[in-house]
């Protein structure tokens, strides 16, 4: 009889293990859900089979680091990653504990960066159909059989739609705007993200593991000295203490995002924006007030890379009487000094309000009204509102070059800085009318 139970187990193991990735059951954070056999296997031929843990071809003994994917190397990471957080993936419809939610997702296959939104004619997206972090189809291609890499202007170093996970062959170079070259020679979703999560409810836990996005506190290969911890303020709608849940961001579950913002139903533009602020948006948070430097937000997080692109990190520059030399970081919205030296108003708002009730407003950090879990600006709070580096740009990618959160029409590489034109209500015309 006990040999027959063991008999029976086995096969079992093995069954599991020929058709594909089984399900999971978990998601990183460790609230008591995660399996660890959901990403990882021990054995791999138990019961006799020779095939790679997810029968994609692989040779006979399994992944690296035990790991339930087409993963041959560290640069292909994201053939693991991708099995829940695609629309193609193995387990795009599965829905995970604690939740009920199916994961979100960074790839939307064949969207090229537009994640759910359809319609970019007036070359924006609407914030309320693309993922916080945008999409990554416009960088790699790919399924669970072949795995996805980089493709298109993703498959070189520089000037694509964002960052080109999978990438190979970048050590010994910068990333753009950054004093520190690559090590590895891969890049891949583990220099941004620990799998595993953190204990922590909000903020940072002991091991430099953000609970915003599971973040690493100091991303791989930055060579920053210390770790940036987010502020408790910068929170995802699901996923993390304070949020909310539910369901319906996409038109399936293979299509599950968590936007930048989403109106509520009773939004249609006679709400104020202050009243639309019902859990349904990512909050990025900032500790401090004014134009006094913050350590705490997620630019201070992208400069461990791209250091030359965040000009205030060092100290209050603007409030020296220093003129910026690139494109204020992590500043207040309106500022001390709300007029040029021509006498010209530097922000004017108009476009950017009429944007907020199209969901095409471009989101903005703040050092206040957290609790309204709003994203973008609202009436008077001005000096609250910062411009930060996802104002402008998806931390993942999107459709247009650079990462942009509109369409600057065409690459601008050394030598080809022409004027790209653009609508007068899109992009920096949102703030800055001419």
């Amino acid at each position: 009889m006990k040999r027959t139970f063991l008999q029976l187990l086995c096969f079992v193991g093995a069954l599991v293990l020929v058709i594909g990735v089984a399900p999971s059951f978990a998601v990183h954070k460790n609230a008591g859900d995660l399996a660890c056999g959901s990403c990882h296997t021990m054995h791999n031929s138990q019961g006799g089979s020779s095939a790679s843990p997810d029968n994609l071809g692989g040779a006979p003994g399994g992944s690296i680091i035990l790991l339930r994917g087409n993963v041959t190397s560290r640069a292909q990471i994201q053939n693991l990653c991708l099995q829940c957080h695609a629309s193609n993936g193995a387990q795009a419809d599965s829905t995970f504990a604690p939740h009920g939610n199916p994961a979100p997702k960074v790839y939307i296959d064949g969207a090229a960066g537009k994640g759910n939104d359809t319609d970019v004619s007036d070359n924006q997206v609407n914030f309320s159909l693309i993922g916080a972090g945008g999409d990554f189809s416009s960088e790699i291609s790919g399924n669970s059989s072949t795995g996805w890499s980089p493709s298109g202007a993703g498959s070189s170093f520089a000037l694509g739609y964002g960052h080109s996970v999978g990438l190979t062959g970048v050590a010994g170079k910068n990333p753009p705007g950054g004093d520190v070259a690559f090590s590895n020679d891969y890049f891949t979703c583990t220099n941004c993200h620990d799998p595993h999560g953190t204990n922590a409810s909000s903020g940072m836990d002991a091991n430099n593991i953000n609970a915003f996005r599971n973040l690493k506190g100091i991303p791989t290969d930055s060579g920053a000295a210390s770790a940036v911890a987010l502020s408790a303020n910068t929170q995802s709608y699901v996923g993390m203490a304070g949020g909310s849940d539910w369901d319906g961001e996409g038109p399936s579950n293979s299509q599950h995002i968590w936007p930048v913002y989403m109106s509520t139903a009773a939004f249609d533009g006679t709400d104020t924006c202050a009243t639309d602020g019902t859990g349904k948006v990512n909050c990025y948070g900032v500790g401090v007030a004014g134009n006094t430097n913050a350590t705490d937000g997620i630019s201070n997080w992208c400069a461990q890379c791209h250091d030359n692109w965040h000009e205030d990190i060092g100290g209050n520059l603007n409030a020296n009487g220093l003129d910026w030399h690139r494109h204020p970081v992590d500043n207040v919205l309106i500022d001390s000094t709300p007029n040029s030296g021509a006498g010209v108003d530097i922000v004017r708002l108009t476009n950017y309000d009429a944007a907020v009730i199209k969901d095409k407003s471009l989101p903005l950090a703040k050092s206040s009204d957290a609790g309204n879990k709003v994203a973008y600006r609202t009436t008077g709070d001005d000096s609250a509102a910062r411009v930060f580096c996802l104002s402008c740009h998806f931390a993942h990618a999107g459709p247009f070059y650079d990462a942009l959160r509109w369409n600057y029409l065409s690459g601008v590489a050394l030598g080809s800085q022409s004027a790209n034109a653009i609508a007068s209500n899109v992009g920096c015309q949102l703030c800055h009318n001419r």
